[in-house]
């Protein structure tokens, strides 16, 4: 028996902006939030005052633009593992606004200041500083 129409499920979906996927079969989905927005919105509800703790992050020695700072501060938040930390640091090694090179990235001074931010990395700083290394590689070879 086959069912009908009368018997399938409702189903209602209120979309109000933004960009939106239904994915029917899909076994997971993930989110990722980089903050890029964020000042801007802290500004337009009165919280502009919010806006310069940012610039207490450690990670501000590094980058000196507020809106730089706090995209990567969301990407960083979104990081599941050492390798997807590794790709930020190789995205912030290419960004001019970024202050670090090839030797600061590896350094356990560069690295502790990532962590704060990267809250779901629950790795060795040695693991870290190797997904590094072989995303750097990857991305030469690439290049």
């Amino acid at each position: 028996m086959t069912p009908s129409m009368d018997d399938k499920a409702n189903i209602i979906f209120n979309i109000s902006g933004g960009n939106n996927q239904i994915l029917p079969n899909a076994t997971q989905a993930t989110q990722n939030f980089y903050g890029d927005k964020y000042m801007e919105e802290m500004a337009k509800k009165g919280n502009a005052d919010e806006a310069p703790e940012i610039t207490k992050s450690s990670l501000a020695h590094y980058i000196n633009n507020v809106e730089r700072l706090t995209y990567y501060i969301g990407k960083l938040s979104s990081c599941e593992d050492a390798r997807s930390l590794a790709q930020v640091v190789i995205e912030m090694l290419e960004d001019p606004e970024v202050a670090i090179d090839n030797d600061e990235m590896v350094k356990e001074r560069f690295i502790n200041t990532l962590l704060p931010h990267a809250p779901k990395v629950t790795t060795t700083i040695s693991n870290i500083r190797q997904r590094i290394n072989d995303e750097y590689d990857r991305h030469r070879k690439f290049r």
